[in-house]
């Protein structure tokens, strides 16, 4: 089965991947050892696990809702209207947007935050926050194999360039006995970890969005699969990392343990290696932010009639100004706080909603074939 998109604009199945990935992997990785420390302790390994899975469940759940719909409306705008109807689905198609564009800012100032703390303490970061939107707008204006190559690019560099640095900072030091007792912790425990472990991949819903750009959507299915599986286990690799190497005070005490267990790693040529890995991850950043801004700018386009290049220009736009609204550390973190609240809502009820419509509605070529 071919894609809707045409060629020109689509690509491979195997850069779902990659579009996936990047939609589940965030700057989360630098601090979520120290969130879900707080309810498993020891055993937040374990909630990974059960976060990891329900965010395959949900996957699954999208692909259900996709295949319940014409090709041609397999998309979540589309979705919205046929479900909820032309007046509510618009209103719940403008949430979405603003849902993308909240992770899109959210990422942005996390990112220019850990930088201001690690690299530039005594410097506006004001600048550099311009430089990676101007980025940004020039990766979005190249379309969406533009963007899907930089989802490659943040992939890989990633893999290539940071984690075997990562095993050699951590590996000599680890102590496995930290491990025990195994499940020293309640249910509720585990689970309120879980849940804190699933605001690391609330950016799921993307999948909806960047479905009919994939060519021969069938095949493309395992590799969202394979994206699910291959975060999980990057964050089940960091959680273990991080509970052998610190104790669990550290780890309630240690903001962004990632970094700080990179820190530790010494070279002639560069003794700060933490500054090499905020470098190196840039790119990921970009392409979160302009997968993001892009599935926004998609998704008002579809909704509106609006053209993406306007759109973009006002959702950079309402960034920027956003960003010097909110300079101080207390606002900051009631932005991530609300953001992750926002998530919540839409993983742990919106798909699963939509999953139960999608039950009890038809597809209509089918309910055409019954009439004929």
């Amino acid at each position: 089965m071919k894609g809707v998109v045409s060629d020109k604009f689509s690509v491979s199945p195997i850069h779902l991947l990659f579009l996936m990935y990047v939609s589940l992997v965030s700057t989360g990785t630098m601090s979520f050892q120290h969130d879900i420390t707080f309810g498993a302790g020891h055993d937040a390994w374990f909630a990974v696990i059960l976060a990891a899975l329900f965010i395959a469940l949900l996957v699954w759940m999208m692909y259900f809702i996709i295949y319940r719909q014409k090709q041609e409306q397999a998309n979540l705008v589309s979705i919205n209207n046929r479900y909820f109807g032309k007046i509510l689905g618009t209103v719940i198609n403008v949430i979405m947007v603003m849902f993308f564009i909240f992770g899109s800012f959210v990422t942005f100032r996390n990112y220019l935050q850990i930088i201001h703390i690690w690299v530039f303490p005594q410097t506006p970061i004001w600048p550099i926050g311009l430089c990676i939107l101007f980025i940004v707008y020039y990766a979005i204006s190249g379309g969406f194999q533009s963007i899907a190559g930089l989802c490659m690019g943040g992939t890989i560099s990633i893999f290539i360039f940071i984690l075997p640095q990562i095993f050699i900072a951590a590996f000599s030091r680890l102590h496995p006995d930290n491990f025990f007792p195994i499940f020293d912790h309640s249910i509720t425990q585990i689970v309120q970890s879980s849940r804190q472990m699933t605001h690391e991949f609330a950016r799921c819903e993307t999948l909806l969005v960047i479905y009919p750009f994939i060519r021969n959507p069938n095949k493309a299915r395992p590799w969202a699969f394979w994206a699910v599986l291959v975060s999980g286990l990057l964050y089940l690799t960091l959680s273990c990392i991080g509970i052998m190497y610190f104790s669990q005070g550290q780890l309630q005490q240690i903001s962004w343990p990632t970094l700080s267990l990179y820190s530790t790693l010494d070279y002639p040529i560069m003794q700060r290696m933490e500054t090499l890995l905020i470098t190196v991850w840039i790119v990921k950043i970009l392409a979160i932010i302009s997968l993001g801004l892009w599935a926004a700018c998609h998704c008002m386009k579809q909704t509106t009639r609006m053209k993406q290049r306007t759109s973009l220009k006002v959702f950079i736009g309402l960034i920027i100004i956003v960003f010097f609204l909110i300079r101080d550390d207390e606002h900051v973190q009631m932005s991530f706080d609300l953001y992750a609240k926002f998530g919540e809502y839409m993983m742990f009820l919106y798909i699963p909603l939509l999953f139960v419509i999608s039950l009890f509605i038809k597809r209509p070529e089918l309910s055409a074939d019954k009439l004929n």
